[in-house]
């Protein structure tokens, strides 16, 4: 995980592990969140929530997947998104208010450490025996 200067985090991770994004929507004012799942070297979209479904939220599901409403949420399950590299506009204290979220990271309010920057997420298969990847922030 990086900007275009800097470093944030980098670890091997193994497959199945889900990895959380979330913001404010700039128009509806109301948090978003998008839920990753790591697989075969790629960051694939499983599941987004919302609380509204204006100002271009999802209203509907993907075509294998499903719309879930829910006492808080409002769910879309079961994306085809998927990429090697996730590119994710990060904002500010004012509008975005990102953070980043795994279980090998824990929470991390991007929008305080690298504000108004862009942050990608990078996944390499390679076989963990032969690689030596240190744990860094």
């Amino acid at each position: 995980m990086r900007t275009q200067d800097q470093k944030i985090w980098s670890a091997p991770v193994p497959s199945g592990t889900k990895i959380v994004t979330g913001f404010v929507h700039s128009v509806e004012k109301t948090p978003v969140e998008d839920v990753y799942i790591v697989s075969g070297g790629r960051i694939w979209l499983w599941e987004e929530r919302f609380r509204s479904h204006n100002a271009g939220l999802p209203t509907e599901p993907p075509k294998h997947g499903r719309f879930l409403l829910h006492k808080d949420w409002m769910i879309v399950q079961g994306s085809s998104y998927e990429w090697e590299t996730l590119r994710v506009r990060i904002g500010d204290s004012q509008i975005g208010k990102n953070w980043f979220s795994s279980t090998m990271t824990g929470k991390l309010d991007l929008f305080q450490t690298i504000p108004n920057s862009l942050l990608y997420v990078e996944m390499k298969q390679v076989p963990l025996f032969f690689k030596k990847m240190p744990f860094t922030f």
